[in-house]
């Protein structure tokens, strides 16, 4: 979902206005990614972005934050060093990067007797590399799912789907195609046999491919100091203010649905905090929301999952934004509204709709060629 002022462009790639029709909801990468830089050159803060500069270490130093930047130079031998000082850190840089491989007894043995065929999600772009070998997709989330869906028709029949539950908010309905089969999570490799053996008490062997759809790790280089031993950043409010020290901000370390939409409202809220126009509870009473958290939902990305609470979520950030001060040009932060879950709802449903056919188009073509085959026979 876009932000409340800005609008994703109407732009359709060809495989979305095929399988969706022209009033797709769905938006290619490059076109996200132009739009959101387009956003910085409409409003002329490109001046404000020092390009091509990797933050090496950021760390406290009484009442500053002290960042050591590193810019690489074309053409010559060495890299430019220098540092800057900074009243606040506003950490931005997601957490889509380094990918997460569950540990799995045998995987590095099985993954240095035959390198190539683990993969994770992160790096596929084709169904090529995959067509007429036999593939087995790990997770039972949107990636695994776009994965499968994408390279049931050119794999080595049938795709194995390996996973303990699927998501939610879509079920099984993806994972039941007839040229998917469905497996219980891996619980070893056999690195001597090359064989895989599921937790339903089967194995395959002749595998040619895994691909891992099973998510990312939080990774904090430069700030050596934050541990994250169960995959969440410890210590924050609302999954954005650092308890310990209010000046270290988080924007986009979560997810479950609504991604600008939720940014937005943690950027607007985090501003108004470091500019002095808003406050935050109490330390105690941001500790204690933390402690309430995990006794509802556990550690991990169950931690940091907005859905289904989202309007809870909206509206305590809203409450911390409040409005922008008289005659700026602030944003205004609109209550949550019921028709945004809807739009969600609706937008889940388009794929669901188009899972549902694929499946439905496959059963009944598979139906004909067995008819066809009989016929033959007879």
């Amino acid at each position: 979902m876009s932000y409340t002022q800005e609008p994703f462009p109407n732009i359709i790639s060809e495989q979305s206005l095929s399988r969706f029709g022209p009033d797709a909801p769905f938006r290619h990468r490059k076109v996200i990614r132009d739009w959101v830089e387009s956003l910085f050159v409409q409003a002329g803060h490109t001046k404000l972005i020092e390009f091509s500069t990797t933050v090496e270490l950021a760390e406290k130093r009484g009442d500053e934050w002290v960042l050591t930047l590193r810019k690489e130079i074309p053409g010559r031998d060495k890299d430019i060093w220098w540092q800057e000082t900074f009243d606040a850190l506003v950490v931005a840089s997601g957490h889509y990067y380094v990918p997460f491989i569950p540990t799995i007894p045998g995987l590095i043995e099985y993954d240095q007797r035959f390198p190539g065929r683990i993969h994770h999600s992160k790096h596929y772009r084709s169904p090529e590399l995959f067509r007429d070998k036999r593939v087995v997709v790990v997770g039972g989330s949107i990636s695994a799912i776009d994965v499968l869906q994408d390279i049931k028709d050119v794999v080595k029949q049938p795709v194995y789907a390996s996973l303990r539950q699927p998501l939610p908010t879509v079920g099984w309905v993806p994972f039941t195609h007839p040229r998917i089969s469905i497996k219980k999570e891996i619980i070893r490799f056999d690195s001597d046999s090359g064989r895989i053996y599921f937790n339903d008490g089967t194995s395959l062997t002749d595998v040619d491919h895994i691909v891992f759809a099973t998510g990312y790790n939080f990774t904090l280089p430069f700030l050596p100091n934050i541990k994250i031993p169960n995959r969440r950043i410890p210590g924050l409010y609302l999954h954005v203010f650092s308890i310990a020290d209010p000046t270290l901000i988080f924007i986009g370390a979560v997810t479950g649905g609504f991604t600008f939409r939720a940014f937005e409202y943690q950027a607007v809220a985090a501003a108004r905090v470091l500019a002095g126009r808003a406050a935050l509870p109490s330390k105690d009473e941001m500790l204690q929301w933390e402690r309430d958290r995990l006794k509802e939902r556990g550690e991990g990305k169950p931690f940091y999952t907005l859905a289904p609470d989202w309007e809870v979520y909206f509206e305590d950030l809203r409450a911390i934004a409040g409005d922008p001060a008289p005659g700026t040009t602030g944003r205004v932060l609109p209550k949550f509204d019921k028709q945004w879950l809807k739009t969600f709802e609706e937008v889940l449903g388009i794929r669901l709709n188009w899972w549902k056919s694929e499946t439905e188009r496959a059963e009944a073509e598979a139906k004909g060629n067995g008819g066809e085959r009989l016929k033959a026979r007879l």
